[in-house]
Order: C-alpha cells, then sequence, then structure tokens
C-alpha cells in the first residue's frame, strides 16, 4: 500500500540523518534517527520518472515538509533527452537548514511522474548516500 506524498506527517520531531537513492533512481530513502522512510516513483504511460538530486546537507531536526515547483531543466541538460522533462521537489526544512529532494519526469510532453511513500522497504535495492550540493 501506498500514501500519497504529502507533508510528512510522521517525519515531524524526527533528526534526519541520510538520504538514499537506488540505483537507477527509482527509489528514495530517507534514514532519520526514529526509523527509515522509503519512497518509489511512477511514470504514467510513455515516461520515465526518477530521483535526480538532494539540494542541500540532509541533516538536523525535521520541522516542516512540502512539495514545491521546480524549474524545467535547461536546454542542453544532460538529463534532458525527452521533448519535455518535469521537474519536482520535495522540500525538507530542518532545524539546520533546508535539504531537497528532486524528482524528474521525461516525457514527449503528454505525460507526467509521481512520487509516493511505500510502507515497506524494497527488496534487493543498492543504494547510494545522497551528500547534497
Amino acid at each position: 500500500m501506498k500514501k500519497a506524498l504529502n507533508l510528512f506527517d510522521d517525519i515531524f520531531g524526527s533528526t534526519l540523518k541520510a538520504i538514499y537513492f537506488s540505483a537507477g533512481g527509482d527509489y528514495c530513502k530517507i534514514e532519520t534517527d526514529k526509523q527509515s522512510y522509503y519512497m518509489d516513483t511512477e511514470g504514467d504511460c510513455c515516461s520515465n520518472t526518477y530521483f535526480a538530486e538532494v539540494i542541500g546537507k540532509p541533516e538536523g531536526g525535521v520541522l516542516e515538509s512540502e512539495n514545491i515547483d521546480m524549474p524545467e531543466l535547461p536546454v542542453g541538460h544532460p538529463d534532458k533527452d525527452d521533448e519535455l522533462v518535469q521537474c519536482y521537489g520535495i522540500e525538507i526544512k530542518t532545524t539546520k537548514g533546508v535539504v531537497t529532494i528532486v524528482y524528474r519526469n521525461s516525457s514527449n510532453g503528454y505525460y507526467g511522474g509521481s512520487s509516493s511513500i511505500m510502507d515497506h522497504e524494497p527488496k534487493n535495492v543498492k543504494w547510494i548516500e545522497q551528500t547534497g550540493i
């Protein structure tokens, strides 16, 4: 079962320790002092949705989280291989700053993507720590 990505009710008051993406970007793991949270992406027909980057350092006590609008990728960006690359952001405000998890959807312009919180850890995943930029 999946929860639609909204404010992370369960994560408030936790201390953010690390963020990981799976190789290929299908999954995201948010590690806190209390537990780990897992997310996946889903693309509509004929599109590809993936976790792309973390902006900011994942640390500090979680104060709030929200979905934010992200700018479109510029022409010539290495990830812009389709007609349209939509960018989405999940902003987490902490006691030490702001960290944004960016995910993207690549398509011919007619399709979109989404992300959901999973109720279990995905199996056979190689996690790559995202230290933030």
